[in-house]
């Protein structure tokens, strides 16, 4: 870290732009404008911020003329979309009617989770209470029945995932996790079905597909057509037809499957059963195991697979001895069921399987495994402990180790069962050599891909590094399909990105310019995970914002991050804090298991002013690196409370003899840093019944679906450039048309914190160097 302590990265005051301190007239009510307004931001003030920055003092020059222009700016976008927000709520609302009158219950119920999203919580209450959503709330309930009695499950599945939406986050609890219990059933029956029954499955999303398109007004089929004729669009036609079943899907699960033993699940369900945070024991891993393969048993569909379901005796048999085992465990006190219980009943299942219903073991064991996981998650509100089998384990350990060797393509089936490409990732062997998203791969070193699963396409195009794989690609017009020898490479997860991208290197690799304000020395860079090469990456961004013009303030994106490693999280919360805890751990005892301090001399950026951005989507290392900063009031955090993951997974193998499988066990909690004042720090994980989560931000900055989808669409057509070799063929956006048009007020807000405190930074410098020697200056409030 030493490498980083040079002249770059001295106090960002020694390197305030000539332009900042242009101004005449800069004095020291602007030093203690730009401190309130900070310092507003920093409490969590909102209603003091927005009347601060409506303050500004006198003055002139460029940079407080620019200031007074964004705040104008950013004003006339409030205004803007106030009306925007007004205009949207009339319209859904006359939706939500115009959908019920027409039968429409899924647009109806767009309709009304569009609304939702607009209003406060209290005024989506009072929405809840109209006749238009009763009603809404009682047609949805008939549909669902009425699919549920035809056995269209995806049907009853949308039904239930729509309107469990509705009320996810309100007062009415009791209702949410019964529609969320539900919704739950349906989706493990449907996920049965995609493994055993892809045949009847396939027939749903016939009808799926066939009232989508019934569904569909003239324009939106048009626009359809028109999409579906773009390759990298990956959008159907509705004209054609819905593909036949490819019966290659029918043998997936065998493959999937394989190597799973008894003694695998055993050990798994030991270590969860002995080591889970809730300290839940056997019984309810036992009794999701139990509910899992009745439900699988109750799944007629199934019986593709399985013909043993399809005789009435023998499933019967076979239900009778699931019962005869649930009554079992019923009879056991919850702290006495224990390992040995589960290996009686488990033999005694296995036996009765053999004579009735003959599922093959390993299916029956996963089904098993899954179940009791699944318990953890519903009723724990843990989804990150699970058992990784053994046909998934090369792939998750790929994923935790960010150790990837491949040709850099993201793959997934079409709708005929055939090898798509996604996207290539920037700057791979794909990418160079000319992939393009809506390609087919038709065959890997001349094997024909008929047939395979996506696994075995992964494990058949990824291999050892340096040497050359052949794929055969068939491209919408090209006559002939095209011969593509790539060479596999350590492919380069990247997650630092900048605000402009300015070109590429001949490797592919993007270049950036990382000032959002160039004039003023913001810096803006996106943080998308938390890899191995994330804090070397953001280095280097830091070095080069430095070289070129210094860094006088940072905007750390860190919306839609899903977290990373724990190691990187913490480095870059040592930047920011030179000395104290940065993170610990407890387990479910409350005691502390582990502690990360602030190492010295390590702190290279505790006097840059820092904005965080956060929303729903920034999760676990991301919400340690914005709540350990937040903790020592080293940033102000702008933006949607954060996910609330929290929790530490401990992985352990699980072998039985050449066979090896591994279990992920929710162990421990993530604490954040005390913050001034208070004995203990907040965790951040939602845990059930807990108010207290996540990362609150100080500035509540909430954006519309409008807003978002517009951002999603601009930031993408910014960031891409034309392939190697070939010219740009239409002008480019520019990424400042973000701000110009309002379409981010969380970046708009965190921007107006940051150049406020600068301009008063730059003015407090301004007053400092104008004093006569042996008087003092006139002192500027600093915030450490």
């Amino acid at each position: 870290m030493a490498r980083h302590l040079n002249h770059r990265h001295l106090a960002p005051a020694l390197f305030l732009s000539s332009w900042l301190l242009a101004a005449p007239t800069l004095c020291a009510d602007v030093t203690g404008w730009g401190d309130a307004v900070w310092n507003a931001a920093r409490r969590g003030d909102a209603t003091a911020f927005d009347a601060e920055i409506g303050k500004v003092p006198p003055g002139e020059g460029p940079a407080i003329d620019a200031v007074r222009a964004a705040i104008a700016q950013r004003d006339a976008h409030r205004q803007e979309a106030a009306k925007a927000r007004e205009e949207l709520i009339a319209k859904h609302r006359a939706d939500l009617r115009k959908d019920l009158d027409a039968g429409d219950l899924s647009r109806a119920l767009i309709a009304a989770a569009n609304l939702k999203f607009l209003l406060e919580p209290a005024e989506w209450t009072a929405e809840m209470a109209t006749p238009t959503f009763q009603e809404l709330e009682r047609r949805t309930e008939a549909r669902r029945a009425e699919a549920e009695a035809a056995k269209d499950w995806l049907l009853v599945q949308e039904m239930l995932f729509r309107l469990r939406a509705l009320y996810e986050d309100t007062q009415a609890t009791d209702r949410f996790r019964a529609l969320d219990d539900r919704l739950d059933e349906i989706g493990r029956k449907v996920s049965l079905m995609a493994a055993y029954a892809p045949r009847t499955l396939h027939e749903l999303r016939r009808a799926q597909s066939e009232r989508f398109r019934a569904s569909q007004t003239p324009e939106e089929r048009e626009k359809a057509k028109a999409k579906s004729k773009d390759p990298e669009a990956e959008a159907d036609d509705p004209d054609e037809p819905f593909p036949e079943f490819n019966a290659a899907a029918a043998d997936d699960w065998k493959e999937q499957f394989n190597g799973i033993t008894p003694l695998m699940l055993r050990e798994g369900l030991r270590k969860a059963a002995g080591d889970h945070i809730e300290n839940m024991g056997w019984k309810p891993l036992i009794e999701g195991g139990l509910a899992s393969l009745t439900l699988l048993a109750n799944t007629p569909e199934c019986r593709e697979a399985f013909p043993g379901l399809g005789d009435d005796a023998k499933r019967t048999a076979w239900l009778e001895a699931l019962a005869a085992a649930r009554t079992r465990l019923e009879g056991v006190p919850d702290d006495m069921a224990s390992g040995t219980l589960y290996r009686e009943l488990m033999n005694g299942l296995l036996k009765a399987n053999e004579i009735t219903v003959a599922i093959p073991e390993n299916a029956l064991l996963h089904e098993f495994g899954e179940g009791a996981t699944g318990i953890i998650s519903r009723r724990f509100e843990d989804p990150y402990s699970e058992i990784i089998w053994p046909e998934r384990l090369r792939r998750f350990r790929q994923q935790v180790e960010g150790n990837f060797v491949g040709v850099g393509i993201l793959i997934r089936h079409d709708e005929k069962r055939e090898i798509m490409v996604i996207n290539p990732l920037e700057g791979s062997p794909a990418a160079r050599a000319g992939l393009k998203p809506g390609d087919r791969v038709l065959a890997v070193d001349g094997q024909s891909t008929t047939g395979w699963s996506l696994n075995r396409a992964v494990d058949l195009i990824t291999g050892p590094e340096g040497e050359t794989v052949n794929l055969t690609v068939r491209r919408a017009g090209e006559e002939k399909p095209l011969e593509v020898p790539l060479v596999r490479e350590s492919i380069k997860m990247r997650s630092v990105t900048g605000w402009r991208k300015t070109g590429l290197t001949d490797r592919g690799e993007p270049t950036w310019d990382w000032f959002v304000d160039p004039k003023m020395g913001i810096g803006y860079v996106r943080l998308t995970s938390f890899n191995e090469d994330s804090f070397a990456d953001f280095m280097k961004a830091v070095d080069a914002m430095r070289v070129k013009r210094g860094l006088e303030g940072l905007v750390l994106d860190l919306r839609g991050n899903p977290g990373g490693l724990l190691t990187s999280a913490t480095d870059f919360c040592n930047l920011w804090i030179p000395s104290g805890l940065l993170v610990s751990t407890e387990n479910r005892f409350g005691e502390t298991t582990s502690a990360r301090m602030a190492e010295p001399n390590r702190a290279a950026l505790k006097d840059l002013p820092v904005v965080v951005l956060v929303n729903q989507s920034s999760a676990s290392a991301s919400e340690i690196l914005s709540g350990c900063l937040q903790a020592y009031d080293k940033a102000v955090v702008v933006g949607e409370r954060s996910f609330g993951k929290g929790s530490v997974q401990e992985v352990t193998p699980l072998r039985d003899r050449s066979r090896e499988a591994a279990v992920k066990v929710t162990t421990q909690h993530y604490v954040l840093p005390p913050e001034d004042g208070k004995p203990k720090g907040r965790k951040v994980h939602k845990s059930p019944g807990t108010e207290d989560w996540g990362v609150l931000p100080d500035l509540r900055v909430k954006m519309t679906p409008d807003q978002l989808e517009k951002l999603a669409e601009l930031r993408s057509t910014v960031d891409t450039l034309p392939e190697a070799g070939k010219e740009q063929t239409e002008p480019r956006k520019d990424p400042d048309e973000i701000l110009a048009t309002g379409t981010d007020p969380q970046l708009e807000t965190a921007l107006l914190a940051l150049r406020a405190r600068l301009l008063g930074t730059a003015s407090a410098t301004k007053v400092a160097e104008a004093a006569k020697p042996g008087e003092p200056a006139k002192p500027a409030t600093q915030t450490p």
